[in-house]
């Protein structure tokens, strides 16, 4: 074991013990060391667990291969020379000596870009042992990407007029981070296809949605995008098309139009080719975490001929987004292929879990795939996509739909992504909901979508 001592921002520290061969942010995660999310589980996906390394142990560590230099690019702090993703760094002999010595965590003291060759000094208080080996100094990442160099920048996005086409989770995340600034004054209409449900229950929640969020909740898509400068699309993969069409009569001349929809890149060329017909400008977005807990500093990549305009609309509303250069298709490119393997994951947890559960065996078959693959929190982790598929299965099933489409246009079979919408389609179909509490325990979870199924038998 070596010991590894965390420093929050305020000089907490936290000494942990990470095992050979577990990597920094595994052991971080496992033990509740606030500052190092991990979102993705190590695979080099997000950049939640961005560090910086002291220069002085630089030499010590395998150097950054080319994944994570271009997940490092949706680092919430500046990227430094000395940035690494800490999933990629790995105690070992070598690197943390088995010992009462440790490698030094700090946590970013402020948010604020610093320019190059100024050295900011943190403003916690270094509480090391007297015997501790100058380690790595970790900020907490608390900005992403493109933004301005102070709170929001000056320009009319963020004071002029928005509309949103879909108000659920996005909208309303995105909307809520926007609200922390205060330069943002723009006006907010918004139009979601529940407000037309003949159950009214469902749309009368939905406008309650409206009031609670303080926007204006327009009847129909062309009243919400009417003189908007930015329309931004948050509905459901297989509504996307539709959503923009019905959006196009009152679109302004040169809006931005921000397709955040998860859909194949075919199905956004269509969509793009309608836009620019009607005078508006496309923008294909691609979504490349959940948006909580980053609200509208969630990473984006943003691909199309408009890129350059967008980017700096999303950096005035002090968002995050990279451009993948290419046309637009690129950047849901690789949304959708991604997605193969993080919705995949989740219909073959739900498999597992369920099947293990009504077998009597579940905790022996994650007790063995943690120690297949050490580090990664099974159990936890099949709490939270259990969680995700109840809450957004049936969205998420059209998006894997759009992923079999891409696999297919690119001549090969999407077999696999189109199993995996047969239990995000089913369970999300249930409408389960589950309390914090409930969220926290994949059994509870896993028995509830048992007997919701079992009832539907019957």
């Amino acid at each position: 074991m070596a010991k590894v001592t965390y420093v929050d921002a305020g000089g907490l520290a936290t000494t942990i013990d990470v095992a050979e061969g577990w990597s920094l942010m595994q052991a971080a995660v496992t033990n509740g060391v606030q500052g190092i999310v991990g979102e993705c589980g190590g695979s080099c996906a997000c950049a939640t667990c961005h560090c910086y390394v002291d220069e002085a142990r630089l030499a010590e560590l395998p150097g950054p291969d080319d994944n994570e230099l271009a997940m490092l690019d949706f680092a919430a702090a500046d990227v430094r020379a000395n940035s690494r993703l800490s999933c990629q760094i790995k105690a070992s002999s070598r690197l943390l000596k088995k010992s009462d010595s440790g490698a030094k965590f700090v946590n970013k003291p402020d948010s604020k870009r610093v320019p190059p060759g100024i050295k900011i000094e943190p403003k916690c208080v270094f509480q090391q042992p007297a015997r501790a080996i100058d380690g790595l100094v970790v900020h907490l990442p608390v900005t992403q990407g493109l933004r301005p160099e102070s709170g929001m920048a000056e320009s009319t996005i963020s004071t002029s007029s928005i509309a949103f086409l879909g108000f659920g989770e996005a909208a309303r995340a995105f909307l809520d981070g926007w609200r922390t600034n205060e330069g943002f004054k723009a006006r907010i209409s918004a139009y979601d296809i529940k407000t037309d449900s003949p159950d009214p229950e469902v749309w009368t929640a939905k406008r309650a949605d409206y009031v609670a969020a303080n926007v204006i909740g327009a009847s129909t898509a062309p009243d919400a995008a009417a003189g908007a400068e930015a329309v931004f699309s948050v509905v459901t993969a297989d509504q996307a098309h539709q959503a923009a069409l019905a959006a196009l009569p009152s679109l302004a001349e040169g809006a931005l139009f921000f397709d955040c929809n998860s859909c194949a890149p075919q199905t956004k060329a269509r969509t793009a080719m309608d836009v620019d017909a009607a005078g508006g400008r496309y923008i294909d977005v691609a979504v490349m975490a959940p948006v909580h807990p980053r609200l509208h500093r969630t990473p984006l990549l943003i691909s199309g001929p408009h890129v350059e305009a967008a980017a700096q609309a999303l950096a005035a509303l002090d968002m995050s987004a990279r451009i993948h250069e290419g046309p637009v298709g690129a950047a849901s490119a690789v949304k959708m292929i991604r997605s193969i393997i993080m919705k995949g994951l989740e219909a073959l947890v739900c498999e597992c879990v369920l099947a293990g559960r009504k077998a009597g065996v579940i905790e022996t078959v994650l007790d063995s795939l943690d120690d297949t693959y050490p580090g990664f929190g099974w159990k936890k982790r099949s709490a939270y996509m259990l969680e995700r598929v109840m809450t957004h299965g049936v969205r998420r099933a059209a998006e894997m739909r759009e992923a079999a489409v891409t696999v297919d246009l690119l001549g090969l079979k999407g077999e696999m992504s189109r199993a995996s919408v047969g239990w995000q389609q089913t369970i999300g179909e249930l409408g389960l909901r589950a309390s914090e509490a409930q969220g926290a325990d994949y059994r509870v979870l896993a028995d509830a979508i048992l007997a919701a199924l079992d009832a539907k038998t019957v």
